[in-house]
């Protein structure tokens, strides 16, 4: 009875364990992994470079 218990409890606990975990959904986790995502560059877009005036590009 204890061993059952404490199985049922290990299952729920691994249940709520995956609800959490950022892999329990395969396509956004793919979307994150391509860029596709809008939260995986957030943190990008003050980091952009404008070169719109071309002076990083290089002529050699």
């Amino acid at each position: 009875m204890v061993r059952t218990s404490l199985a049922a409890f290990s299952l729920a606990v691994a249940g709520l364990a995956s609800a959490q975990c950022p892999f329990a959904d395969p396509g956004r986790l793919a979307a994150r992994a391509q860029g596709l995502d809008e939260s995986s560059r957030g943190h990008l877009a003050g980091f952009e470079v404008d070169d719109s005036e071309g002076y990083l590009t290089s002529d050699v």
